[in-house]
């Protein structure tokens, strides 16, 4: 399966992307399915009925003391705002836990993991997001390579797209034909072997983020 498994919807402060396209959009674009990671709300997840043909994840980003974090496979919306307690919540809902662009030093909600205990990280931890397509620079991305490397976790990508022009600029292949092994495998204790496509999205993408914020405040 080839999903996409960071994409924001117009109920993201910062994004303009509606629902009801995206689903033809990542089609098109030879997705298998996407993850829907709205940050701090869990109100697009109705917007997609179950499909036979596409699969969608429900996802969000949550904004914790310590930076974002992604959880998939979720059943209802993370409450928590502290960085463990977070964790904690997604892992109560057998949710996959991910780093979000880890080493992206340019934006503020990347996960401060500096300080934070490395063996606690270790065991709540499933995935590092190692290509994150809008970050504006590709060492951060080999960063986080080297990242999930050292921390022993699996590997994913996903485009972060704010735009309908973004879906699919990264993606994640999995050796499975079902979203049930695809759970199981990011679940899975030692790392799996995931295939991580991508292209860094234009920097103008940022632009757009910036007068979406305008526009909704």
């Amino acid at each position: 399966m080839i999903i996409d498994l960071h994409v924001h919807t117009r109920y993201s402060g910062d994004a303009s992307i509606e629902p009801n396209e995206l689903v033809r959009v990542a089609k098109e674009r030879g997705l298998d399915g996407i993850a829907v990671t709205d940050h701090d709300t869990t109100r697009g997840w109705e917007q997609f009925p179950d499909m036979d043909d596409f699969t969608v994840i429900r996802g969000i980003e949550r904004t914790t003391d310590h930076g974002s974090v992604i959880g998939l496979f979720l059943n209802e919306v993370i409450r928590a705002r502290g960085f463990w307690e977070v964790i904690d919540e997604i892992r109560s809902q057998d949710g996959v836990v991910v780093l979000p662009h880890p080493c992206d030093s340019l934006r503020r909600d990347t996960p401060k993991i500096e300080g934070l205990n490395k063996n606690l990280l270790k065991t709540k931890v499933n995935a590092v997001e190692v290509f994150n397509a809008r970050c504006l620079l590709g060492r951060f991305n080999v960063k986080a390579e080297k990242l999930a490397k050292d921390m022993g976790k699996h590997r994913v990508g996903g485009s972060d797209a704010h735009t309908m022009g973004e879906v699919g600029n990264a993606r994640t292949l999995f050796d499975c034909d079902s979203l049930d092994e695809v759970h199981a495998q990011l679940k899975a204790r030692f790392s799996i072997n995931t295939v991580i496509q991508g292209n860094l999205s234009s920097r103008l993408v940022h632009i757009s983020s910036f007068l979406n914020r305008l526009q909704r405040k």
